[in-house]
């Protein structure tokens, strides 16, 4: 990958609206701006070309607060890439700039975009398998606890303890008591862990009485998760023998 460093003129500078930072504080933006007034910038912009224009990959803040203290140049590093979607987001992540979120969406968009997978992303990033797991599975909670993560009135940890709720009444119980008790994560784990017993303790007398029926029926542990509507069935089992003699037997049964 090429690079070089120029000074370009702040009006040649245009963002990008791919770029994964979504969110910007007025207020951190003000104070960096006072900064460049005395100082300048002392970390440059990473750009690339864009016809006649400069494209910004990652430094958009620094880009805003420049502009508001009146620079007509910015040193920029000018980046010569194919994969400008993938420096941008190794940009961002390293330079811890973007919230949980926005790093999540980003790792989703660039992996749909480029069709890699959970491992891909990890070796790229330099990151854990099990943190890009993790991070993504934020995803999947409901968009207001997503937006209070994006706007950091609940914490990444929080975030992670709450997917186990899967009732949505219940976690808007939850967060609320994060927001107004100002509850710890270990304090939100607790809880969570505590519904899930409760949730276990009080579940249909008639799919305890199916679990105990085919517990004797195949000779082993039967489990059934959630409702006698929809849920998931499962059957321990701890040898290759016992798992051939349970299968003779639900075959057995047709």
């Amino acid at each position: 990958m090429n690079t070089k460093v120029k000074d370009i003129d702040i009006k040649a500078i245009i963002n990008d609206e791919n770029q994964p930072r979504k969110s910007f504080d007025e207020g951190s933006i003000n104070e960096l701006s006072s900064s460049i007034k005395k100082y300048g910038i002392i970390q440059p912009i990473a750009v690339f070309q864009d016809g006649q224009k400069y494209r910004i990959i990652a430094g958009e803040r620094r880009y805003r607060a420049a502009i508001k203290a009146g620079l007509n140049k910015v040193t920029c590093i000018i980046r010569e890439s194919n994969d400008i979607r993938e420096v941008s987001i190794l940009e961002n992540i390293q330079r811890e700039s973007l919230n949980p979120i926005e790093e999540a969406r980003a790792i989703k968009s660039l992996m749909e975009e480029k069709n890699l997978n959970q491992n891909d992303i990890a070796s790229i990033l330099s990151k854990s398998r099990s943190y890009i797991a993790n991070i993504l599975r934020l995803l999947k909670l409901d968009i207001d606890t997503i937006t209070l993560i994006e706007r950091g009135l609940i914490s990444e940890g929080h975030g992670k303890a709450l997917l186990s709720i899967k009732e949505d009444l219940k976690r808007r119980e939850i967060v609320k008591k994060i927001l107004e008790e100002k509850i710890s994560v270990r304090e939100t784990e607790k809880l969570a862990k505590e519904l899930k017993k409760e949730k276990i303790s009080s579940k249909d007398i008639f799919l305890k009485d199916i679990e105990n029926r085919l517990s004797d029926l195949i000779g082993t542990k039967v489990f059934i998760e959630g409702t006698s509507n929809k849920g998931k069935l499962s059957i321990e089992f701890y040898s290759e023998n016992q798992l051939e003699g349970i299968i003779e037997q639900l075959f057995s049964l047709e």
